[in-house]
């Protein structure tokens, strides 16, 4: 779902004119409805529509992910108080990586 998902995101978030901190919320917010109905039912469902899940799920998880550690360190980058200071991107490249992989 990884790789879906960055698309989805990226071409969802474009729709919307670049507000990709929307579109991320509203995934985070669908990611928790999928959660809690796969909590509620995973044990009683059968194989196809526990893949199906799983692969919005994955859809999900990764496409926020993939944006926030692509683009929106992207976007910090040309921020004046980065630009032509190569210690301080590194730190927010790490930092913008780090709280990605939390997501």
């Amino acid at each position: 779902g990884m790789m879906p998902g960055g698309i989805i995101v990226g071409y969802v978030s474009d729709l919307f004119g670049g507000r990709r901190a929307s579109v991320i919320g509203t995934f985070m917010g669908l990611l928790f409805v999928f959660l809690f109905i796969f909590s509620k039912n995973s044990e009683s469902l059968t194989a196809i529509p526990l893949l199906v899940m799983l692969g919005i799920m994955g859809i999900l998880v990764g496409g926020p992910n993939n944006i926030i550690t692509s683009a929106v360190a992207a976007d910090l980058a040309s921020h004046p108080s980065v630009r032509g200071n190569n210690k301080s991107l590194g730190t927010v490249t790490g930092l913008i990586n780090g709280c990605g992989a939390i997501t």
